[in-house]
């Protein structure tokens, strides 16, 4: 985790301490099955609660100090056990700690419920990122700008209708999150190969309950498929929030300047040019849309696991798992705080569209004509359908740079529909009857 990318909660989330925090109380849970169980005693139980804690530093001791078992779960169990004799429970009670389970056992159950609470910290995020978008479109229902299909000049739209399109993504979003959080909400205590070897199929079926996991069959570890699924669906927030960052960079870019990021006033653009005013922060997110992808990949590649289980995952999910929910936060909460910030240039806009010179009426043009019956016209030396004669006239007068409407008449147009209809092609609003529905069903 970068400092500089990780904010507060989810890194604290993904702390050390965290992470034996949860070692512990899967720990616990499972002393606790034991003891419904009658296979210990409930007051063991209670004694080991009441005075187990975890030390970061005495783990780190145990695992990489001078002679460290070099396994932190051997590492974590001895640092807990020594809170428990520091106490002065009785070495018999202390004997019960992490007796007759492998270390997957705990660390599958507790990653699974770590990535259930990263979860829950994002969901709000997204929530607080859909509400934005919907208080920028609200802001923007009649700015009227134009849209671009293939990087060309297309139809008419709106800025909210922009928006919303972007809303509309983050809604789905959150709906894959809360999939697949339930995906992943899996618990194991099956032992070194699955087979149950030291608890039965009970134990963990209570445990797991306990946890507020299910239970399933698993090698020594759950199969990383369910980890994968997950991550899929980090990618997929963190590539949507990429893809409205980099349609706002769009925006700002010259010559189209109809927008802009925030910019502070002792803030400085560039070491050599005064008058720059870059849109860092929306190229930071797309470059960090980018980089979420690399942790898809080594997802992806945790999957294939050698026989009932090789180490490999491990040193990966320690960097895959906490990079990827603090980048995503961290884009999350950026973008958020963004977007109430951002300059809109509604003039800008609408001289865009006039450089356009007319060219987004051509599709009403066709249509008028042939809803007058107009299949074919001439063009030059040339009978052509009428699409093409539209289209002719469309690329002659860009090239002349001249307004599409003065081809069209010079070519006779006036000649088989009237110069209201003709005029009516070149409304920008034109198309955008059905926006009060549209804005409507949306709840704008």
């Amino acid at each position: 985790m970068i400092r500089r990318y990780t904010p507060k909660e989810m890194g604290g989330h993904w702390s050390d301490q965290s992470k034996y925090d949860h070692w512990l109380r899967v720990s616990l849970a499972i002393l606790e099955t034991k003891a419904e169980m009658g296979m210990i005693p409930l007051d063991a139980v209670s004694l080991i609660r009441d005075h187990a804690t975890v030390d970061v530093e005495r783990v780190e001791y145990w695992d990489e100090g001078p002679g460290g078992m070099r396994h932190d779960m051997q590492a974590f169990t001895e640092t807990v056990k020594e809170s428990l004799r520091a106490a002065a429970v009785d070495e018999e009670v202390v004997a019960f700690f992490n007796k007759d389970v492998t270390s997957y056992d705990i660390e599958d159950s507790a990653l699974s419920l770590m990535l259930c609470e990263a979860v829950g910290i994002v969901m709000p995020l997204v929530s607080g990122l859909e509400q934005a978008l919907f208080d920028l479109a609200k802001e923007h229902e009649e700015t009227l700008m134009m849209g671009l299909t293939h990087g060309q000049p297309a139809e008419a739209t709106t800025l909210a209708l922009k928006l919303l399109n972007f809303r509309e993504m983050v809604k789905r979003d959150y709906g894959r999150l809360i999939v697949a959080s339930e995906a992943v909400r899996v618990g194991r205590l099956a032992g070194a190969v699955g087979n149950y070897g030291h608890l039965g199929p009970e134990a963990e079926a209570i445990t797991c309950e306990r946890l507020r996991l299910r239970s399933g069959l698993s090698t020594q570890i759950i199969h990383r498929d369910v980890h994968a699924n997950l991550m899929d669906t980090l990618v997929t927030v963190a590539a949507n929030i990429g893809h409205i960052a980099h349609n706002l960079w769009l925006m700002c870019q010259w010559p189209r300047c109809e927008a802009r990021e925030p910019f502070g006033k002792n803030q400085r653009g560039s070491t050599q040019m005064p008058h720059k005013k870059n849109p860092i922060t929306l190229e930071r997110l797309r470059g960090m849309a980018q980089q979420m992808i690399g942790y898809q990949t080594v997802a992806k590649m945790a999957v294939i696991t050698y026989d009932e289980r090789a180490i490999d995952q491990s040193c990966q999910e320690r960097i895959n798992w906490p990079d990827a929910f603090c980048l995503l936060a961290y884009m999350l909460e950026k973008l958020t705080k963004l977007l109430p910030n951002m300059v809109f240039f509604p003039q800008a806009m609408q001289a865009n569209i006039e450089k356009t010179k007319g060219q987004l009426g051509s599709s009403y043009v066709k249509d008028l004509l042939l809803g007058q019956g107009v299949t074919h016209l001439v063009y030059g030396d040339e009978e052509v359908q009428t699409y093409d004669w539209v289209k002719n006239c469309a690329h002659e007068a860009w090239e002349r740079q001249v307004h599409l409407s003065d081809v069209l008449i010079e070519r006779g147009i006036l000649e088989m529909v009237s110069a209201e209809s003709l005029e009516a092609c070149f409304d920008l609003h034109r198309g955008l009857e059905h926006l009060p529905e549209i804005y409507d069903r949306y709840g704008l």
